[in-house]
């Protein structure tokens, strides 16, 4: 008998991709979380961590987004509700 694999639990690290941001995002999906890491600059930085870690079963995403904006928490829960 198959069990239905559980999904990642998702948890959102605002800038994440970079140092201290980095490592806790890293360890919280080695942990078995799926990730939305938001950053605010580093388009290449947050592509190469997407690139390096995202796997179908433990998602992870980046998106710029800048928290300062009015409509950022509706975007930012909008991209995790996306991942699960």
């Amino acid at each position: 008998m198959e069990h239905a694999s559980t999904p990642a639990p998702i948890a959102i690290v605002t800038g994440g991709t970079r140092g201290i941001g980095r490592c806790i995002a890293q360890r919280l999906h080695r942990d078995g979380f799926g990730l939305l890491v938001v950053h605010s600059d580093s388009d290449q930085d947050a592509a190469a961590l997407e690139s390096r870690l995202h796997r179908e079963d433990r998602p992870l995403r980046a998106r710029r987004i800048d928290l300062a904006d009015p409509l950022a928490p509706a975007a930012v829960f909008d991209a995790a509700g996306a991942l699960g």
